[in-house]
Formats: C-alpha cells, structure tokens, sequence
C-alpha cells in the first residue's frame, strides 16, 4: 500500500511541474523557489554537509542559469525531459 502511494506521489509532482511549464520561466521558477526554500531549511537545521542541502544547491544554480535565458521572450524551452527531470527532484 505505501509503494502504490510513493508511486502516485511521484507521478503527480512530475506531472504538475510538466502542466506549468507552459508559460515562459514558470516552472524554472517555482522549482528555484522550492529549492531555496529547502536549502534555507537545511541550512537553519545546521545539515552544512547533507545530501539534501548540496542537491538543493546544485539544483538552484542550475534552474536559475536556465531561467536567465528562459524568460520572455524565452530563447530556450525546458521541453518535457526538463520538466519531469525537476518534478522528479522534487517528488524525492
């Protein structure tokens, strides 16, 4: 029962971030947002060297180096390899 729910968990952050993407720097956005978000909450719970603190790190500048070039008018697509990539990130 629980790994039919981690699925469906999974399945619907993918699928929500790739519905956002619709609108130039949206889902870069939002995911820049969530990654800060937790990496401020990491960093308050003093997790200096966890995993989750340096993913979310990584992920921050690679979303925000896309979103440079992502907002309108947009001269490069996340397309929807992009953005299931972040709502996968995000669902784990």
């Amino acid at each position: 029962m629980q790994t039919k729910i981690s699925i469906l968990i999974i399945v619907g952050a993918i699928n929500a971030i790739n519905l956002i993407d619709g609108l130039d720097g949206l889902a870069a956005g939002t995911c820049s947002i969530y990654y800060i978000t937790m990496a401020v909450i990491g960093l308050t719970m003093h997790v200096y060297g966890g995993l989750d603190v340096i993913l979310c790190t990584i992920m921050i500048g690679s979303t925000l180096g896309f979103l440079v070039y992502n907002f309108n008018p947009a001269s490069i697509f996340m397309g929807d390899t992009g953005s299931m990539f972040l709502g996968y990130m995000i669902a784990i």
